[in-house]
């Protein structure tokens, strides 16, 4: 007997040790697919709108020393953006441009760590849930590569994982309770805490604001004793009470806020049908369908014939995805609306299924649809990441840089399409703007008047460029009304020369990157002088 227990308490060792081993593994896999994710951030994009819209801000902030637009702003009322959105992650994306200065790179960086912390939440909720190291790096490798956080890394620059990882810290906090009944140590810390996560990331967008409402609304269904409304009551409080005082350097209130957000993101009507008019956001739709139907499938298969014995975090978790993908399909306008707000939840939900201590046909099933999701997506992602990797040399940006700094000198302003040459231009010491308000309607800086040309009052003053696509790349100028053009000089680059693999990746769903550093022309900008002297300048 003795001999046996002693063979017994080897073979657990063993196993152990192979399961540290294996969660060494995939942690370190995990750390490959993030360095060839960051390595090419730098020239994965020249800037697109979202990012120069964040990054403004934060150096508006920077530089006057209060809650401003933008330095984009050139357009007779714009929206604030921390009104809009809420302040929290423009002060700390201000705070890392003072600290290291401000760079594409700073600000790419920024956001990157963002992913980093959102991940490092996947690790702690899925250690807490399975107390398991190994379930807890495979649920970080497969959100490392999943199509939800695909939008964060393929189009660096928007700070959403930073909210993301308040929100899964969040769901850490609520999966302490175990399925056979609410511990009741540190019972009002935990819920205390639970709300101030919430709040704060109530503080940050107001896209989330529906998965919000929904944890909190169905909290119920978390706690089975007499104690379920103490611990409602007390997130609502905290929650209520941390947003508040985010909110307070704003002079707004919670109730304020909201009746902005509501104001900004109405009034467009071909903005409130996301699910039949939207852009769903990462690669073709075709891509997602795939893969979040595929994810559906896996919960239903593991979750429906099991119902009654599934955990109570697990109900509530699966509730709240589902009427949050719901919410923002259907309910959501799309000027709040993004894939990185429910896609998420369900890939969470999934992993909760596929790491279920359970046997037979379904969960085998189950497995092995996670096992060709996960080959599908490291397919995406290889081809995502493949052409920054493989035309390196061909995307340096100092050579635009160069190009530009040649022709435009510092202190001038540049216009171009939203986000385009943001980068380079503040990079020689121009300003940057752009020409035309495209907003939609209910978006627009003046409210229902999108398609404003600028009044460009600043190019009345000092030299102002207008750098513009032209060759494959050419798009029609933009309406300048108060303004003549003169070509001052034209950069063309060469063409990628793409190999048969690269040829082969581009068939791959969503997957293409394309050429970055595309041929662009410059012109100058010579106001009307009537028009100067009317704006009194």
């Amino acid at each position: 007997m003795k001999a046996l227990a002693n063979r017994e308490a080897g073979s657990s060792i063993n196993a152990s040790a192979r399961r540290d081993r294996l969660a060494v593994l995939l942690a370190a896999a995990t750390l490959v697919v993030l360095v060839l994710a960051y390595i090419p951030i730098v020239r994965a994009h020249q800037g697109w709108e979202d990012e120069a819209y964040w990054t403004s801000t934060c150096l508006s902030m920077l530089r006057h020393k209060g809650g401003v637009p933008s330095v984009l702003a050139d357009f007779p009322s714009p929206i604030s953006p921390l009104r809009f959105y809420g302040p929290t992650l423009f002060w700390l994306g201000a705070a890392a441009l003072k600290i290291f200065g401000f760079s594409m790179l700073t600000w790419r960086t920024f956001t990157f760590v963002g992913t980093l912390g959102y991940l490092a939440s996947i690790g702690v909720l899925f250690y807490r849930l399975r107390r398991s190291w190994l379930f807890a790096a495979g649920a970080v490798l497969f959100s490392s590569l999943s199509i939800g956080m695909s939008f964060g890394i393929s189009l660096p620059g928007r700070p959403d994982s930073w909210t993301l990882a308040l929100v899964v810290l969040a769901l850490a906090t609520a999966a302490t309770e175990q399925k056979d009944g609410p511990s009741r140590d540190h019972f009002a810390a935990r819920w205390i805490g639970f709300g101030v996560l919430l709040g704060t990331a109530a503080s940050t967008t107001p896209r989330v604001w529906p998965l919000l409402a929904l944890m909190v609304v169905l909290m119920p269904l978390l706690l089975i004793d007499c104690r379920r409304f103490h611990a409602l009551a007390l997130v609502l409080v905290s929650a209520s009470v941390t947003w508040s005082v985010i909110l307070l350097p704003l002079r707004t209130t919670i109730w304020s806020f909201v009746s902005a957000v509501r104001h900004a993101s109405a009034g467009d009507q071909k903005d409130v049908s996301p699910l039949m008019g939207g852009s769903w956001g990462f690669g073709h739709s075709q891509t997602q369908i795939v893969y979040y139907a595929a994810l559906l499938a896996v919960i239903a298969l593991v979750y429906l014939p099991r119902w009654r014995e599934t955990g109570r975090f697990q109900r509530w978790l699966l509730i709240v995805s589902i009427l949050n993908l719901l919410a923002n399909l259907l309910l959501t306008a799309r000027s709040l609306n993004m894939i990185v707000y429910w896609g998420p939840l369900l890939e969470i939900a999934a992993l909760c299924a596929w790491t279920e201590a359970l046997r037979g046909t379904r969960m085998r099933w189950a497995l092995r649809a996670g096992l060709i999701l996960f080959v599908y997506m490291v397919a995406l992602r290889a081809a995502r990441e493949w052409p920054p990797l493989a035309h390196w040399r061909e995307r340096e940006p100092e050579v635009v840089l160069n190009e530009m700094r040649a022709v435009i000198p510092s202190g001038s302003l540049t216009y171009g399409l939203p986000g385009r040459y943001f980068f380079p231009s503040l990079s020689i010491g121009a300003e940057y703007r752009v020409p035309v308000d495209w907003s939609s309607v209910g978006r627009a800086s003046t409210p229902g008047q999108p398609n404003l040309p600028s009044p460009m009052r600043d190019a009345c003053r000092v030299p102002a460029y207008l750098i513009w696509p032209h060759g494959t790349e050419s798009e029609p100028l933009p309406p300048l009304p108060y303004t003549a053009l003169q070509h001052v000089a034209s950069y063309v680059n060469p063409p990628e020369h793409r190999s048969a693999l690269e040829r082969m990746v581009e068939r791959v769903p969503g997957g293409r990157s394309g050429e970055d550093w595309k041929a662009f022309v410059i012109y100058r900008l010579l106001p009307n002088s009537e028009h100067c002297n009317a704006l009194g300048v």
